[in-house]
């Protein structure tokens, strides 16, 4: 029977680089692996899992799609013995294995670094889709360093992205707010895909020498703008094809008959013009070994 994979939009340059990896590490063990992408839509991704369930399959893997909103999915696939897998979709009952990162922890990490970089006050533009738990989690963070450490920065306003389409309205969204409140110092983008975006709304605007873009992710066409001189100046980078490499490990073992754990985590790594790769993006193995040693050897295999 085959593996089946859903992932939640594609067009995401991370949800896409998760599949890419799975299915090469898939590749290797000898597994047939079908693929969906539901560009988004939760109710056909729950019908389209509950009809694999029905028909017979030995695993389903969640790329993204909320686990908490697939969770008459999971009740089937629980029901019928099939493993759930998922990354980044939040662990609820039911999953059998949920590869994410400590995303609380993540948006702390890139709150400290972007307080210390902003001297320690301002105020901050904060672009979110918190209907992404791992997004919701990392605003946790950043709101908890910001109110405990730093009571002179303030986040003026948190402005709610459109999905599917976040790159445009983001680009929309910034280029408005900057024609009326220039008196920004930095802006928070929830992952960094569209982060070309909020800089050329920022360079438009003159404001390319005093506000500093901060993000998540590392996507492959950021490293190019950590390292050319432009606002976009960190974002806490997510080691991607170690989450695929440890869901394909964590598959493996159970249909060895051998038990793994409900969550398994991967930490990420702060990018900046400093450090970031000068070719490969997430891929570079070295930028990895310059973070960290275990997620970097996991992602070797």
């Amino acid at each position: 029977l085959p593996i089946w994979f859903i992932s939640d939009n594609i067009a995401s340059s991370g949800i896409l680089l998760y599949k890419t990896a799975f299915m090469a590490e898939a590749k290797t063990y000898g597994w047939t692996v079908k693929a969906v992408d539901t560009n988004g839509n939760v109710v056909n991704a729950v019908t389209q899992a509950e009809q694999w369930v029905t028909q017979g399959v030995t695993a389903i893997v969640d790329d993204t799609v909320d686990n908490a909103s697939m969770s008459a999915a999971i009740k089937a696939a629980s029901a019928a013995k099939v493993p759930w897998l998922s990354v980044s979709s939040g662990w609820v009952a039911g999953v059998t294995n949920e590869v994410e990162t400590n995303e609380v922890a993540n948006g702390a990490n890139l709150a400290q670094s972007l307080a210390q970089a902003m001297g320690g006050k301002g105020n901050i533009l904060q672009l979110d889709w918190a209907a992404l738990p791992a997004v919701a989690q990392q605003d946790v963070g950043v709101a908890g360093v910001f109110s405990a450490l730093y009571p002179n920065i303030h986040v003026v306003k948190t402005i709610q992205l459109t999905v599917p389409g976040w790159a445009q309205d983001a680009y929309t969204q910034v280029t408005n707010f900057l024609q009326s409140n220039k008196n920004i110092q930095a802006i928070i983008i929830p992952w960094d895909d569209f982060a070309a975006n909020v800089v050329r709304a920022v360079d438009q605007a003159g404001l390319g020498k005093k506000i500093i873009i901060a993000g998540f992710d590392m996507d492959p066409g950021t490293t190019a703008l950590l390292r050319g001189n432009t606002p976009f100046k960190m974002t806490e980078a997510l080691n991607i094809p170690a989450f695929a490499v440890e869901t394909a490990l964590n598959l493996k073992a159970l249909l060895s008959g051998k038990s793994i754990p409900p969550v398994s985590s991967v930490p990420t790594c702060l990018a900046t013009p400093a450090n970031a790769p000068q070719t490969g993006g997430l891929s570079s193995k070295s930028f990895w070994k310059s973070c960290y040693s275990q997620p970097a050897a996991l992602f070797e295999g």
